[in-house]
């Protein structure tokens, strides 16, 4: 599994928690079908006040969840919006910098259609799957306030991915799945004391039912995976000088598993989210804390690498 070249400095106060959302166990006479998972990347030079860029699966796939934005101070996403096909994404980034940041993007993409498997009478066939949905809400924060606030899925679907379109005024405390209720929950804060925001919150939906072939459907099978951790206060010279530690957290799939999407919940604190990463293994969070951070919370989508016959 890809991650940040740091030292490991988390202490863990629980882990495995699962919550099933989709899909049955395979009984017998049942079979089930490959769903196809790639991971890509693109760095990207955003210029003083910010630019538009393109990400893109590799042809055949569609993409499910993008990240990179957050791992540079004075980045922030001003707009996303997926490609026709669903392959992948225009993304806009603002930039508060007076010289030009590289970013790198990591997505996952999903390919729209099973492998092959034979069925009870030996016959060779796949399923398609739905695009995802785009949904999008806009939340109203008055000055001084925030709180959580979700977006839900459609009926038949689950979140993969999630996006706050905010200022450097907006704090973003939290941006993760939650399968039990199909949605995605954000949780922001408006610092300034003063003035009035608006956030657009978009969330991307996949349809958990496949296509209909040699009548019948699969589901594609989802659950959650959570870690419960704490990062400690940095080292007394850090601190000292008025500097940081990096710490890196992560969250593994089970076997048959592997994440296609993650996310993270901090309680206020002075952090920077150095990076996020998802592959074959789980969800990677990296960050830069200047005090203690009690209770950091992850959470890994993680697809099963077969269907289940749908009921």
């Amino acid at each position: 599994m890809r991650r940040p070249a740091r030292l490991l400095a988390v202490a863990l106060a629980a882990a495995g928690l699962l919550v099933v959302t989709a899909g049955a166990a395979h009984g017998p006479g049942q079979h089930g079908h490959a769903a196809g998972v790639e991971y890509h990347s693109k760095t990207v030079t955003v210029p003083p006040g910010g630019a538009t860029f393109t990400f893109d699966c590799p042809t055949g796939y569609v993409l499910i969840w993008l990240a990179g934005w957050q791992g540079q101070p004075g980045i922030f996403l001003d707009g996303i919006e997926p490609t026709e096909s669903g392959q992948g994404a225009v993304v806009t980034l603002s930039s508060d910098a007076s010289i030009p940041i590289e970013v790198e993007l990591t997505g996952s993409c999903l390919k729209p259609r099973t492998g092959y498997a034979k069925d009870r009478k030996g016959k060779r066939h796949a399923h398609g799957l739905g695009s995802p949905e785009l949904v999008e809400q806009i939340v109203h924060l008055d000055p001084f306030t925030g709180g959580e606030l979700s977006v839900a899925c459609p009926a038949g679907s689950f979140p993969t991915f999630g996006a706050a379109e905010r200022d450097h005024v907006v704090e973003l405390q939290g941006s993760y799945p939650v399968l039990d209720t199909r949605a995605w929950r954000f949780q922001l804060f408006n610092t300034s004391q003063t003035d009035e925001r608006d956030v657009t919150l978009e969330v991307l939906c996949q349809g958990e039912r496949t296509r209909r072939a040699r009548k019948h459907a699969h589901l594609l099978r989802t659950i959650a995976q959570k870690i419960l951790g704490s990062v400690d206060a940095p080292p007394r010279a850090a601190s000292a000088a008025g500097g940081t530690s990096r710490h890196t957290l992560e969250v593994t799939c089970p076997a048959g598993y592997r994440a296609v999407s993650g996310g993270w919940s901090i309680p206020q604190g002075f952090f920077e989210i150095v990076s996020e990463v998802v592959d074959e293994g789980g969800y990677a969070l990296e960050l830069e804390a200047s005090s203690q951070l009690p209770a950091v919370e992850l959470t890994a989508t993680c697809l099963a690498r077969r269907t289940a016959k749908a009921g």
